[in-house]
């Protein structure tokens, strides 16, 4: 009887009698009064609202995409109800053995033994002092930041304070993925150029840079991953008898994840930071390619010889 009763909703769907939200909303009503009809009978009260909850977003997909010609609302929900529970009942084990084997000692062992990114190299502090130094630059007369790179005279005239406010550009503009607000006001000042207009030229070096973002949080997702299994694994070995079955596959569950966590581990390492490609600075601020290039060798210099961050001092 209570799979009659959603046959009909699909059709109520595509006339608009009713909308797709209160389309859902039945479906989970009549699943939670009928448990026997979809196999969550022997769930107590609130599993099966937590697990009802969790099928919602695949309630609304199925009604969707359900074509009569094929069969029945109520029979395709039924047995795709099966495939939901199983999904769920992992999601809650792993969640459960999650809870177990990552106790705070092993976190901070985790935390000690994972490779540092080089991510974390650039932090703000330390943009902030390599670039801006130790004092507040003064507010002056402000120019366009495309304004800093002419010269009537030519670049071989420039004197020593553009020169450092082109660097600074130039290095900061390097480094926009990890520029912060307080950052941006010190360049406008620094640079005495108008904060709006730079501020907008970050979010757009920003926005050339979420692809690559994006695949290192991938990354350090699938090493985090990785030190999970190998926490399980070791959690049912010390469970287990050395001479059980399924031991030794067990075990080497456990070194394929720790030898995949340590490969991870070693890619961050080596991999670089998160910084836009000198042909896009050199567009915002409309000069050569070489030019950025140059002033990234300029400013290597420097900081070897430990004047960097001290030369607009």
């Amino acid at each position: 009887m209570c799979l009659n009763k959603l046959n009909s909703i699909p059709q109520k769907v595509l006339d608009g009698s009713l909308s797709i939200k209160e389309a859902v909303m039945s479906v989970m009503r009549i699943a939670y009064t009928n448990p026997a009809c979809f196999l969550i009978k022997d769930m107590d009260e609130d599993d099966r609202s937590d697990f009802l909850i969790d099928c919602l977003p695949h309630f609304e997909k199925m009604i969707l995409r359900h074509d009569e010609k094929i069969g029945q609302f109520g029979l395709y929900l039924y047995h795709s109800m099966a495939g939901l529970k199983m999904s769920w009942y992992r999601k809650r084990r792993a969640k459960d053995i999650a809870a177990r084997v990552m106790s705070p000692d092993i976190k901070d062992i985790y935390e000690k033994s994972c490779e540092k990114s080089l991510l974390s190299v650039a932090s703000p502090s330390d943009i902030e002092r390599r670039i801006f130094g130790d004092e507040e630059p003064s507010g002056r007369r402000r120019v366009e930041v495309k304004d800093i790179f002419k010269s009537r005279r030519g670049n071989s005239h420039v004197d020593a304070k553009t020169r450092e406010k082109r660097l600074a550009m130039v290095l900061a503009l390097k480094c926009a993925w990890y520029l912060e607000e307080s950052h941006i006001d010190k360049l406008s000042q620094l640079c005495e150029c108008p904060r709006g207009e730079l501020e907008r030229k970050v979010q757009d070096l920003k926005g050339t840079l979420l692809e690559k973002s994006s695949k290192q949080e991938d990354l350090e997702k699938r090493r985090d991953n990785a030190w999970f299994f190998v926490c399980k694994y070791r959690d049912e070995l010390s469970r287990m008898d050395e001479n059980s079955i399924g031991y030794q596959a067990v075990k080497r569950k456990l070194e394929y994840q720790l030898a995949s966590w340590k490969k991870k581990n070693s890619i961050i390492k080596r991999s670089r930071k998160i910084t836009p490609e000198n042909s896009a600075i050199a567009k915002i601020l409309d000069i050569k390619t070489h030019s950025i290039s140059s002033y990234l060798r300029c400013a290597k210099n420097l900081e070897m010889k430990g004047k960097l961050g001290s030369s607009n001092r």
